[in-house]
């Protein structure tokens, strides 16, 4: 009998690493302690209100189909039909 183990282990050594598009990395970049400061007092104001800002899937709609495509997720996961896609392992 074959291992099926063996297929799964060598999904889980994938080292293919995908770089954020120059769109996603910048909103990411903090230009120093005053903005960090600022981040983190609107957090301690409204944290639940801070943080569901932040917690929302990334798309980019298509003006000619209509269509989104999504493109990134702030905490990587998404929930599809319940199941949980991820991009880490």
């Amino acid at each position: 009998m074959e291992n099926t183990l063996t297929a799964l282990v060598s999904i889980l050594q994938e080292n293919r690493i995908f770089e954020p598009t120059a769109d996603a990395r910048e909103p990411a970049t903090i230009s120093g302690m005053p903005a960090y400061r600022a981040l983190a007092a609107e957090a301690e104001r409204d944290y639940e209100g801070f943080w569901a800002r932040l917690a929302r899937d990334g798309t980019v709609r298509d003006k000619d189909t209509g269509y989104f495509t999504i493109v990134g997720r702030i905490d990587d996961v998404l929930n599809v039909s319940g199941h949980r896609l991820g991009t880490m392992v």
